[in-house]
């Protein structure tokens, strides 16, 4: 690999870990691993964040159709794929999935959709929206891939077991964590 390809992803990894940034440390992932929020913060929560999940589906879909390179295509494709059916996981769409969650943590799940976003939700929206939409779709993919779903599965998995241990959430509600650790261990990487 370039040298310069090299430092960028070093660079990349050191700021990851930097207090703000480390997706595992953040103060709510921490208080599901422990066990310290009460149930109805994690059920905002999974509201808040079944949005998000919500419009991974169209947004990918975008960079899909903006993307010029077959290979890279190809990448696209299966993450659409997936997100859209849960196929190539033998699960189901992941909004699906998040809904699961949301339901057995209190969430009405034919509300779920019309949940007003909060400002930080809102902000993640508008931000996710404008990079994999509005800019060159390497740029959101990126951000994505490497940014976030490098984070996915140490994150994850703090937040099942928290579940699983403080919550009382089985595996069908779960799914959605279970499954991001197993598929997301190699996406940052591409």
């Amino acid at each position: 690999m370039d040298s310069r390809i090299t430092a960028m992803f070093e660079q990349a990894d050191r700021e990851l870990k930097l207090p703000g940034r480390n997706l595992s440390i953040h103060p709510f992932v921490t208080g599901v691993a422990n066990g310290s929020l009460g149930r109805e913060q994690v059920r905002v929560w999974a509201e808040q964040t079944y949005l998000y999940v919500a419009a991974v589906v169209p947004w990918i879909g975008v960079a899909y159709g903006n993307c010029d390179s077959p290979e890279a295509r190809s990448h696209i494709w299966e993450s659409l794929l997936e997100e859209a059916t849960g196929q190539l996981s033998g699960t189901k769409p992941h909004p699906e999935l998040m809904a699961d969650f949301a339901e057995a943590v209190g969430s009405k799940r034919d509300k779920l959709a019309d949940t007003i976003p909060m400002a930080g939700t809102r902000a993640m929206l508008n931000h996710w929206e404008l990079s994999l939409c509005h800019r060159h779709w390497t740029e959101g993919l990126a951000g994505m891939g490497y940014g976030g779903e490098r984070q996915i599965p140490v994150t994850f998995r703090k937040l099942s077991d928290g579940l699983r241990n403080h919550y009382g959430l089985d595996d069908k509600a779960r799914l959605f964590f279970e499954m991001h650790i197993k598929a997301d261990e190699g996406h940052g990487d591409e």
